[in-house]
């Protein structure tokens, strides 16, 4: 018999001693050859669960949000200066108006009246997340 060599996916280079078909199960001959033919690196799970929490943790340090809430600075001035620190309180006249001013077009409204919730609730405000927020 004449031994053939398995692309290097087995100890000592001869077919069937790779064992793919075993932990292949799932995969017909063809794709099996397929993965000897070119030469596939095969990985077990916590190989790759390890590979790709180290990707992930790349990316989480590189991380830049972009700013979503943008809202006008002398807006975010007068907010500051009111110093809301109960559930309820009184949203200075000068927000109000800078909110109304959209009072026929209820999605940008509704858009604005956030803003200004956002902006005053201490989870989603600026001192919380500065990286979010952007004054215009």
């Amino acid at each position: 018999m004449t031994e053939k060599t398995n692309n290097n996916l087995n100890n000592n280079n001869t077919i069937g001693n790779d064992k793919l078909e075993e932990y292949l199960v799932a995969y017909d001959e063809e794709s099996i050859q397929k993965i000897r033919d070119e030469k596939m690196q095969l990985v077990t799970a916590n190989e790759f669960f390890g590979l790709h929490q180290e990707k992930l943790a790349a990316e989480r340090k590189s991380f830049r949000p972009l700013p979503i809430y943008i809202i006008p600075s002398n807006i975010a001035k007068i907010l500051d200066e009111a110093e809301v620190t109960d559930v309820y309180f009184d949203i200075p006249k000068e927000v109000i108006n800078w909110v109304n001013e959209l009072k026929d077009d209820y999605i940008n409204w509704s858009g604005r009246m956030f803003l200004v919730l956002a902006y005053c609730n201490p989870l989603t405000s600026p001192k919380a997340f500065t990286n979010i927020w952007k004054f215009e």
